[in-house]
């Protein structure tokens, strides 16, 4: 067990978004090859509902907790594997853009945006209200939809290379990833899509604020879950390969000057606040 959590541990937030999801997939399986040998096969059904958000407003307020479980729940292996698939390979660069921390927290918050567009959605529009008693949302599309529209609309000119042979632009891929979501949305599972939209649509908001040297998800760093380590000064070369806390902390940082610096550029250095030339002063040596 101490192996287990120490593992987990030197992991980086996106191999345990991945492990997570991963992890509550198999449960799931489990739990069907059980109920199905002994004979009730509705073990793994009642486990989906119970995790899995539904649209009527009366259940919500019975099982909160959907609203955050909903989005690690899949049931079927190729939802599974498209929305893991995306998650790591965007994953990879949202990390290079805007660093480890802040892939949690645009996940959660994309998965509660796309929570809020779908329970909206099919409470307003007439068009669902045959289904609103007994819909439920599952899957992390809407947190990885934030994740893929936020790198694409920071960094929209970068190129990737699908199946090593043909370069296409970031923004190229994240006008797909919508046009596709609005397409289907008349067709099939159109809650589905709706959440899709809603982690979208937070995942360009997102991404305008960063441009504009805001970071809309620090609310959210008051929650670690990590030790304690003493604080340490930051140098230039010195890099640690499995301290994955300290990596961040120095990235963050190194993030923040080139924020700056950029503003001076624009602006000029009188454009600085008080606690923007602090930090300057305090981290520009380091670099």
């Amino acid at each position: 067990m101490n192996n287990i959590i120490s593992t987990w541990k030197r992991f980086n937030t996106l191999y345990k978004l991945l492990t997570v999801n991963v992890a509550v997939f198999l449960v799931i399986i489990i739990i069907k090859l059980f109920g199905f040998l002994f004979g009730n096969p509705s073990w793994a059904d009642a486990v989906v509902r119970f995790l899995s958000l539904p649209s009527n407003l009366l259940k919500i307020l019975i099982k909160p907790w959907t609203i955050i479980t909903y989005m690690f729940l899949h049931e079927g292996f190729w939802h599974l594997f498209g929305n893991m698939l995306w998650l790591y390979f965007l994953g990879l660069l949202f990390v290079m853009a805007f660093g480890d921390k802040q892939l949690w927290r645009v996940y959660l918050l994309g998965g509660l945006s796309g929570a809020l567009f779908y329970v909206l959605g099919f409470n307003i529009f007439p068009v669902f209200a045959p289904y609103r008693y007994n819909s439920i949302l599952l899957g992390a599309s809407a947190a990885v939809s934030a994740i893929v529209l936020a790198v694409t609309v920071y960094k929209p000119k970068q190129t990737v290379m699908l199946f090593g042979i043909l370069a296409v632009p970031l923004w190229l891929i994240g006008a797909l990833y919508v046009l596709y979501d609005l397409s289907m949305l008349t067709v099939e599972n159109p809650g589905g899509h709706l959440s899709h939209l809603g982690g979208a649509l937070f995942g360009v908001w997102y991404a305008l604020k960063y441009r504009q040297g805001k970071d809309i998800t620090l609310f959210l760093t008051k929650i670690n879950f990590k030790h304690k380590k003493p604080k340490m000064k930051v140098h230039k070369n010195d890099y640690r390969p499995y301290d994955y806390e300290w990596n961040e902390k120095q990235h963050e940082i190194k993030q923040e000057l080139d924020r700056i610096l950029e503003k001076i550029a624009r602006k000029g250095y009188k454009s600085l606040t008080r606690k923007e030339r602090e930090f300057l002063k305090r981290h520009s040596r380091d670099y």
